[in-house]
């Protein structure tokens, strides 16, 4: 994914800061190995979203591989929408052309695992551009946005941080949903909601539910 260039680049740049003050402390190259070893957390992503957009291309890598970076309206604080794109769509483009991209929003996390448990820890947001098409149109066809509704089971109820949550049954699988107080208070244990998805090619997200019962 589109992801990959600048996870590679973020991980040398990483492993090569250690390595300077280790050296500067005098450590051994043993030293290094067992931190990497052992306590350098591994980077994991969990798609959260998928848009389809237009961007524009603002630079172009082929020195190992066909990489296109691009600049995506409404997301310039994104510096690193990298993807490695064939070599023919690479050879047909030129810088500040337009196109189409999906993109993907991801959560990403520091994972270790210690005592033979994994943790996770949060760290930001980030975009990563899943595919490059060559108009905006092109990639609307490839990747059709449809949202629909279906049945969801109301299966328990919470309050937090002045939030009123619906918890749904959903086919098997529970999900939470934030829900107007009004909501909250007419819906029962047991009653049937209707829950909303929209699904963006192959991949289907929760938005939430239709206040009426």
């Amino acid at each position: 994914m589109g992801l990959t260039k600048y996870a590679e680049d973020l991980n040398k740049s990483q492993a090569k800061s250690i390595l300077y003050a280790l050296a500067f402390l005098g450590l051994p190259l043993l030293g290094l190995v067992i931190y990497l070893a052992f306590f350098t957390p591994d980077d994991e992503y969990l798609l959260k979203e998928l848009v389809i957009r237009e961007a524009i291309i603002i630079q172009m890598d082929n020195s190992e591989k066909p990489w296109i970076r691009v600049s995506v309206p409404g997301l310039e604080n994104q510096p690193d929408l990298w993807i490695e794109a064939s070599q023919d769509f690479y050879n047909a483009h030129r810088l500040q052309d337009w196109v189409g991209v999906r993109l993907g929003k991801y959560d990403k996390f520091a994972a270790k695992k210690q005592d033979g448990k994994k943790y996770r820890r949060f760290e930001f947001q980030v975009w990563g551009v899943e595919e490059i098409y060559n108009s905006l149109a092109d990639a609307q066809a490839d990747n059709p946005v449809q949202r629909y509704n279906t049945p969801g089971k109301v299966v328990g109820k919470e309050v937090k941080d002045h939030r009123s949550y619906l918890i749904l049954d959903l086919e098997g699988k529970r999900a939470k949903t934030v829900v107007e107080k009004s909501f909250y208070d007419r819906a029962q244990i047991g009653d049937t909601v209707r829950a909303q998805f929209e699904s963006v090619g192959e991949f289907t997200r929760f938005l939430g539910v239709v206040n009426t019962i």
